[in-house]
Formats: structure tokens, sequence, C-alpha cells
């Protein structure tokens, strides 16, 4: 219930009440049969794409094709009393692709189509969060028409009236019975956006009243608990851990499951014989699916599987073929999708590419896009000759680039899915050898121009405002006595201006 847009916490104890009055005669339901068969369907850090990937055959499905998927298995479970199908997403569904990032306010072509899919829940991730008008589009628009109570953000707070974002949390029962209790969660993040604020998924459960109550008295009355986590679940003393940790202390018994998300990784682990966490991947490359027993309270036959969105996989998954396939708003999903994709001029031809380039591939590689980048893009496109007597310099973080540049034709969605984020540049002047030599072994995750480093030369370092700010940071540290504060560059262009630029220029059709 809300009351002029803020949880009332009078009113959320009444509800809780006149819903806990319900759940006697809904947990029965579930009690009918001995053994509830639950198939758990997990996508995270989608980053856009929607639109499936179009250069690659085996990982063709789109979200009209998913949106399909979940009409056919929920179908299949509501002619089953035992049988029942959830669907989750861990954040990050926007900023990588044309379709997210072309328009004036990220993800306003998104999420439209998110909502059609009708998810049991979601939550936020950084890159949501670190974009204001995409947060206050999702606040005034995308929440209150499709996300309703389904999107769940327990520790994430409006700063205007410090009302949840989303939901606190949310708890509802499958058409056949099934009680559920869900959470979202994201690691204390900030994000700048000046409209939010986030508190650490502890202080959340040990100390807000409205989620801690929520599980108290809920906690009798549910199946099981889902805790949907922008979180990575393999790092030492994690949030994810230590909410099961806690919950644990209170609860003993209860099933626990926790989607992970923020790595772009598959991971599965089990804490205990009643509580697992998986993390799905990235991009719409991945769909994780888990199928587990549950018999009084307690998970058993446990499996779990990575899927590739391909149309073939989701036909055999569904149990369908070309000609039953294909759902009503699994179509209309489908022509949404089409329809924005021309609205914002995706298919527009930049150029066409000689080869294969990927940001996957050792620097050192003629296939390898961080070369083709850093050794080509930036000095045809964006250097300056530097002052006195530096040599110009670059580096990057290894995940600027996020797409390969395909053999052939070169769309604007190409380029925005290898450079969404449109980085200006910035640089830092009068580098000693030395000093720019303790930068690159500080840091694993840099890419960097190939040319050998001498201790006594000065350099002229170039790079995005973020890995400038990280490289500030790190030297700051390091030769404290010393400004390494970056400055803009003179390059009136982005990052991705300057791979599109430079493939419009060079690689001709």
């Amino acid at each position: 219930i809300y009351f002029e847009g803020i949880y009332s916490r009078k009113m959320i104890r009444l509800r809780i009440i006149s819903i806990l009055i319900f759940s006697g005669f809904l947990l029965g339901l579930i009690l009918q049969a001995q053994t509830a068969r639950v198939k758990i369907v997990h996508t995270t850090d989608v980053h856009g794409w929607i639109n499936g990937h179009v250069h690659d055959k085996f990982n063709d499905a789109d979200f009209g094709d998913f949106a399909s998927l979940i009409e056919h298995l929920r179908g299949s479970a509501t002619n089953q009393d035992d049988s029942h199908v959830l669907v989750f997403d861990s954040g990050d569904i926007m900023e990588g692709t044309g379709l997210s990032d072309a328009s004036d306010i990220k993800g306003e072509y998104i999420f439209p189509v998110v909502g059609m899919l009708d998810y049991d829940g979601m939550t936020l991730g950084n890159h949501e969060l670190g974009n204001r008008k995409t947060l206050e589009y999702m606040h005034s628009v995308y929440i209150p028409k499709y996300g309703k109570e389904k999107y769940i953000t327990s520790n994430t707070f409006w700063k205007k009236d410090n009302s949840y974002f989303g939901s606190p949390f949310r708890r509802f029962s499958t058409p056949q019975g099934l009680n559920v209790l869900a959470y979202g969660y994201i690691y204390e993040f900030d994000g700048g956006n000046g409209v939010t604020r986030t508190i650490s998924p502890m202080r959340s459960i040990t100390k807000d009243s409205i989620i801690k109550e929520s599980l108290e008295i809920y906690s009798g009355s549910v199946d099981l608990i889902i805790f949907s986590c922008h979180i990575n679940p393999e790092e030492a003393g994690n949030d994810m851990e230590k909410l099961y940790q806690h919950i644990r202390k209170s609860h003993p018994d209860i099933p626990l499951i926790f989607l992970g998300g923020h790595r772009h990784k598959k991971y599965f682990t089990s804490y205990d014989d009643n509580s697992f966490a998986i993390e799905s991947g990235r991009y719409f490359e991945t769909l994780g699916i888990i199928d587990l027993e549950l018999e009084k309270k307690q998970m058993k036959n446990i499996s779990y599987q990575w899927h590739k969105p391909s149309k073939i996989d989701f036909m055999e998954l569904s149990g369908k073929n070309s000609s039953n396939f294909d759902t009503p708003t699994g179509l209309l999903v489908k022509d949404v999708i089409s329809k924005s994709y021309n609205a914002l001029h995706l298919n527009d031809t930049y150029g066409c590419s000689p080869q294969n380039y990927c940001p996957y591939s050792p620097v050192a590689d003629e296939n390898s896009l961080y070369n083709l980048f850093i050794e080509k893009i930036i000095p045809q496109q964006v250097w300056k000759i530097p002052k006195g007597n530096q040599t110009n310099y670059f580096i990057s973080n290894n995940s600027a680039l996020r797409a390969c540049l395909f053999e052939g034709r070169v769309t604007y969605d190409d380029i925005l899915s290898i450079s969404p984020f449109k980085d200006a540049f910035y640089h830092i002047e009068n580098l000693t050898g030395r000093e720019l030599k303790s930068l690159l072994a500080a840091n694993n995750r840099w890419r960097y121009s190939m040319i050998e480093v001498e201790d006594v030369a000065l350099y002229e370092l170039t790079c995005s405002k973020y890995d400038c700010n990280w490289s500030n940071s790190i030297l700051t540290k390091l030769y404290p006595e010393k400004n390494f504060e970056p400055t803009l560059y003179p390059y009136k262009g982005s990052s991705t201006s300057a791979i599109s630029d430079y493939v419009e220029n060079r690689f001709k059709c």
C-alpha cells in the first residue's frame, strides 16, 4: 500500500496481517501435493540485448522469443497442480546496445519491452543507478505502469521523499499455490545520480523495520524465499552470503534461493542442503534455468543449466516447433522491438569491416579489437601532437569495448554495442616512464599502447574519464608528492564517435 508515494509503516503492517489471513488457504494448495516441482528462469546483466545477437546464429533468440518461451512454460505448469514457474532478473537490464543507448533517455525503449514479459521479480543494477534520467523515467513511468510490486529494491530509496525506489519486498503465490517471498538487493553503490540512496544489504535486513517485519511475519507462511541480487556471489564476505548467514540464525530450515549478477559470469554454489546461489552470465547470451523439487519446505534434486538463447533451444525447452512456438505476446514484443529499432535508425550503415575484431582476443593479435582501437583508431581520430618532448600513450580498462566488430556491414547498432558509454577523453601530462610503468603494473585489467616505455622519457597519457580517474587514484597513492589530476583532452568527440568516424572513413563498403 502506498500513501502519497511513501510506504506507510502502519498501513503496510495492516496489509501484511490482512494477507496473512489468506495464507493458510493458499499454503494448503501447495501442501495438497506431496512434492512440488519448481522451475526458475533467471536472467541478469542483459545490457540492452533484447533484440538477440544478429551476428550469432547460435544465439539468435530475442525477447519476443523469450516471451513466447515464458508463456509456454507457465502454460504447461498451469496444467499440472504440482508445477510452478518463476521468472526473475538480477539487474543491469540496460546500457549496452543501440536499443538501450541511442535514445535521449537510456533504456526508454528497453523497459516497455521488458514490462511485457511479466517477470515475477526484478531489481536494480549499477548501470541503472548510474543514470539519473533513466532513474527518473523508471520512477515516474516504468515502475508505475509495468513494475508495480514486481520491481523490488529492498535497499534503494528515492531521495525526494525517502520512499523505496520500487517495492521493499514481494509476497505472492503462483497459480498453483506456491507461496514465495522475494527481496531485491544491490551492493552498496552510490551511483552519483543525485536522486537515489542505497544502504548496505545487511543494514537493510537488520535495521529496516519493514524488511524485518516482512521476514518475521511471512517466513512461516511461505514455501521459499528468493533474493534477486546485483551482487558478486563469489567475492569473499559478499553481501549475499552475509544475508544467508543472518537469516539462517533465526530461520534454520526455510528454503533460500539467491539469484546473483554483476560479474557477467556463470557460477553456482550451495550454502547448505536447502539453499543455493546462482549467477547467469550476461548480454542475454545465457539463460539460467534451475529445476528443483520441494517437499515440506525441503529442496531436493536441484539441477541447473545455462542455455544459449536460441530459437531452436527455446522450442526444445517448450516442447513446441516452428509452427506453434510464437505466441501473440511474443509476436507483439517482436513488433515493438522492430519498430523501436527503425525509429532509432539502428540499421543505418556506417561502413564495411574487412574482418572480425573481438575484444576478447589478445591485444597483440591482428583480430584484437583493442589493438585496432588503441593502435589505429585513437592515433588517427583522437590524438594531437603532444606538448614538448612527451610521447602519446593510451590505456583502457578491459571492459570498455563490449562486443565484436564483425566482418561485413557495420550498423549504428553495431557501433553502440561496441562502445555504448560515449566516453569523453581526458589526459594526464608529463608522466615519467617510471611512473607509467608503475601504473601499468598496478592493474592487470589495463589494455594499453604497445610501444616500449622508457624510464627517463615523458608521456602524455590519454584515457576515458573513468580510466583517467582510476589512474589518478593509483598514481596518487604511489607518488603522493605529485599532482596527477586529469584534464579534458582537446577532442570534441567521444569513444563512440571515434569508432564510428574511423569505420566511416577507413572501412568503405
